[in-house]
């Protein structure tokens, strides 16, 4: 195999060494899909980008992460689209907002993308709307896989299950300090979503670092190589 240059993006941050990070391949096109995994494994981000084509406001990409390939990917689409505006790739003029049509072998989406006058790149997907079903796990299950004070549950909100391009299982507790000191088994978690046919845990709270902030959150992706997830969308 050749060697293939790529670019490393972090997103949802402003500021160095935050964020969830996302490698992009601009020239991807001839790559089997075993050698996009074998370079995503070697990148080592949650999420690599490897651009198939780009024609106009086209676009298509394979998303993998170290362990699989994803059907979509929300911060591996902000870095990809700020990669390809500051590649020029993708011709969107400072000011000016277009819309661009993604597609992966999975799915297709529009998404909305604004160059800043301060040459930020702004993105916004449009996804279709989660629903939610009403989900179960035991206090007991909950101590073994996350240890801390996972089973502090906050009783006015439901533990519930969501899918879309992947699923979630999302645990509301009551305190910031439950979020904060969740230590999860890895491996434990790791075959308790595989499965129960679960990609990530989501746990939340109603307290919060930051004042200005709805919710605090930690996600964990054992299963698809990410343990926790830096930053969530």
């Amino acid at each position: 195999m050749r060697s293939y240059e790529f670019d490393l993006f972090s997103a949802f941050t402003g500021t160095a060494f935050g964020g969830s990070h996302a490698g992009i391949i601009y020239d991807g096109e001839a790559l089997s899909a075993d050698q996009m995994q074998q370079i995503a494994r070697e990148v080592g981000a949650p999420a690599t980008c490897f651009v198939m084509s780009v024609d106009e406001r086209d676009v298509r990409v394979r998303f993998f992460s170290t362990a699989q390939e994803y059907p979509m990917c929300g911060h591996g689409t902000l870095a990809l689209m700020t990669g390809l505006i500051s590649r020029r790739y993708l011709d969107i003029s400072t000011g000016m907002t277009e819309n661009v049509d993604l597609h992966t072998p999975a799915s297709s989406i529009v998404v909305k993308v604004c160059h800043q006058k301060d040459g930020r790149i702004e993105v916004m997907l449009n996804l279709k709307p989660a629903v939610f079903e009403s989900a179960a796990i035991s206090a007991d299950q909950l101590r073994k896989l996350f240890g801390g004070n996972a089973n502090d549950l906050e009783t006015s909100l439901p533990v519930e299950f969501t899918a879309s391009d992947f699923s979630h299982l999302v645990i509301p507790l009551s305190t910031l300090d439950g979020v904060q000191s969740l230590a999860p088994d890895f491996d434990r978690l790791r075959v308790f979503c595989e499965r129960s046919d679960i990609d990530t845990v989501v746990f939340f709270c109603p307290q919060t670092v930051e004042p200005g902030n709805t919710v605090h959150c930690r996600e964990f992706a054992p299963r698809a190589g990410t343990p926790e997830v830096p930053a969530a969308g």
